[in-house]
Order: C-alpha cells, then sequence, then structure tokens
C-alpha cells in the first residue's frame, strides 16, 4: 500500500513522515530545511545514520557552479545526493525493508528528474511505502506514477 502524506508547502508532511517512522521504523530519505547564509538548503536525512548530504539550496550562488549541481527553476540540486539515495534504496528493496519512506516527490520527479525512478520501484513494491507530496501536485503524481493501491493521508493544518 503506498500513503501519500499531502498537504500545502510548510504544513507538517516532513514531520508526520517521521512520526510514522518513528513508530513504525523501517528505512528511508528525509528531506529536512536548514537556512544558511541567508538561504535555504535542505539536507537528504537517513533516519537512523548519519549521513547529510545537502540535497538541494535555493537560488544560493555558492552551488551554481559546483560540480555535480544542477539548476531546476530557483534551486540547485545535488545529483551525488540523488545517486546516494538510489544506492540506498536498491539496497532496502533486496533487504525486503518495510516500510519505506521517500520525502519530497515534486516537480523536479513530476518531470522524470531527481527521485523519478526510485518512486516509480516504489509504486510496484508489495510492501507499505510513505510519500509526501504537495497538495497541489496529487493529481499530477498519482497520473505519473500510478500508485496501485494507495491512501492519501492529509496533514491537519
Amino acid at each position: 500500500m503506498v500513503f501519500i502524506i499531502t498537504g500545502k508547502r510548510d504544513s507538517g508532511k516532513t514531520t508526520t513522515l517521521l512520526n510514522i517512522y518513528k513508530e513504525k521504523r523501517g528505512a528511508g530519505v528525509v528531506s529536512i530545511k536548514k537556512r544558511e547564509k541567508g538561504y535555504d538548503s535542505y539536507y537528504l536525512i537517513f533516519p537512523g545514520s548519519a549521513q547529510e548530504p545537502v540535497l538541494l539550496a535555493t537560488e544560493n550562488p555558492e552551488f551554481k557552479d559546483k560540480k555535480d549541481f544542477f539548476k531546476f527553476k530557483r534551486f540547485y540540486f545535488n545529483e551525488r545526493a540523488f545517486k546516494k539515495a538510489r544506492v540506498f534504496f536498491t539496497e532496502m528493496i533486496a533487504l525486503s525493508i518495510s516500510p519505506l519512506y521517500l520525502d519530497e516527490v515534486g516537480e523536479l520527479e513530476l518531470n522524470g528528474m531527481g527521485f523519478h525512478d526510485i518512486c516509480l520501484k516504489l509504486m510496484r513494491l508489495q510492501t507499505d511505502v510513505y510519500v509526501t507530496v504537495r497538495d497541489t501536485n496529487i493529481e499530477r503524481f498519482l497520473e505519473v506514477f500510478k500508485p496501485e493501491k494507495y491512501r492519501i493521508l492529509k496533514v491537519k493544518e
């Protein structure tokens, strides 16, 4: 079953995902926002692990010409962080770890980049998967990733 945690921007989707992780365990990745040097950066966190590569940064010129970063809209994304996540999920799937968590599936993934390939794999698993998706992206998420069995969990505001 795919559980889609949804809500508006900054409504508590990641916090909800982390609370479910604390209760059920399993494995996955979350994006944690930190304000640094006047810019928002998001770190890819593997709960229960010390790994914290920068996943993306908003409009921070420091990342403009940095190796392995690419720009999408106003964000600079770290391709190495996505590669780490791909390896991580491949291992967790091979070990039959359940449930699995993915935070956040957004416009990048809906355009075939970022966690797109990971999300496609997760939608086909016969295990519980939790993903966060902004409320404005739900319809497109369902069209692109076509989860067979899913339940939408709305974050209370």
